[in-house]
C-alpha cells in the first residue's frame, strides 16, 4: 500500500498526463492478440474496447467462470520498463486504499497481461461525462445533483489524504440508467503528506489544461 513520503506520480516520462475516459464501446479488442482474447486477460474475456490513451488501453469484458462485468486497463507498451510497471501498480494500490470511499472506482486484480501488465476494475456500465455530453446536453438539474455527489466523493478522497489532480469530464463515469457514478484515473494522484515536495521539473504539466 502507499506510504507517507511517496512522491507525486507524473507518469514515468515526467510528461503531462491525459485522462483515461470511457468512450462508447468499440467491438473487438484492438491492441490485444488472439491468444490474450481466447485465454482471457487477468481472468477476463475481453469483449470491446472503451478507450485508448498514449499509455493505456481500456476494454470491457467479463470474468471467466462468473460472468461478472469488469473493465480491464492495460499498459499499451509491450515489455514495459520497471518504472512504467511501478507507475501502474501505484495507481492500483492507491485505488485499493480508497476502496471504502463511495464514488471511487473499485479495483479487483493487478497482474501480468500477455507482454504487459494491467488491472481489472469495477464496471458500472456507464460512459464518461465527456462522451455523454458530446452529442447532447444533460438536464441541468441532473448535472447539479451529480456534481453535488462528485464533490462529496472528492471531499472524502481528500479526507483520506489523496489529491486526484485531474478532475475533468473524461475522468467521471456516469450511468444515467442506474444513477451510479465513479471517479476514475488516479494515475497522477498524490498524497497530501507530500504535496509540498520540492518542485523539480518546470517543463512538466500535470492534469488537463482546461480544468487546472
Amino acid at each position: 500500500m502507499l506510504r507517507s513520503g511517496q512522491r507525486a506520480a507524473k507518469g514515468p516520462s515526467g510528461e503531462g498526463h491525459k485522462g483515461d475516459g470511457y468512450g462508447a464501446p468499440r467491438i473487438g479488442a484492438r491492441g490485444l492478440g488472439a491468444q490474450e482474447m481466447s485465454q482471457g486477460v487477468l481472468g477476463v474475456i475481453v469483449e470491446s474496447e472503451l478507450f485508448r490513451s498514449r499509455r493505456s488501453l481500456l476494454h470491457r469484458g467479463r470474468r471467466i467462470g462468473t460472468d461478472e462485468r469488469v473493465v480491464v486497463k492495460t499498459l499499451r507498451e509491450p515489455h514495459p520498463s520497471p518504472a512504467l510497471i511501478a507507475w501502474a501498480r501505484r495507481e492500483f494500490e492507491l485505488l485499493e486504499s480508497l476502496s471504502g470511499v463511495d464514488g471511487v472506482l473499485g479495483v479487483h486484480d493487478f497482474g501480468r497481461s500477455g507482454e504487459t501488465v494491467g488491472m481489472a476494475l469495477e464496471d458500472i456500465g456507464g460512459l464518461s461525462l465527456a462522451e455523454l455530453t458530446r452529442e447532447s446536453r444533460l438536464p441541468l438539474d441532473e448535472v447539479l445533483r451529480l456534481m453535488s455527489r462528485v464533490a462529496q466523493t472528492l471531499s472524502n478522497v481528500h479526507a483520506a489524504g489523496v489529491i486526484h489532480k485531474d478532475i475533468n469530464p473524461s475522468n467521471i463515469v456516469y450511468n444515467r440508467g442506474t444513477g451510479q457514478y465513479r471517479i476514475i484515473d488516479f494515475g497522477i494522484a498524490t498524497l497530501l503528506a507530500v504535496e509540498d515536495a520540492p518542485f523539480d521539473d518546470s517543463r512538466a504539466r500535470e492534469g488537463t489544461l482546461a480544468y487546472i
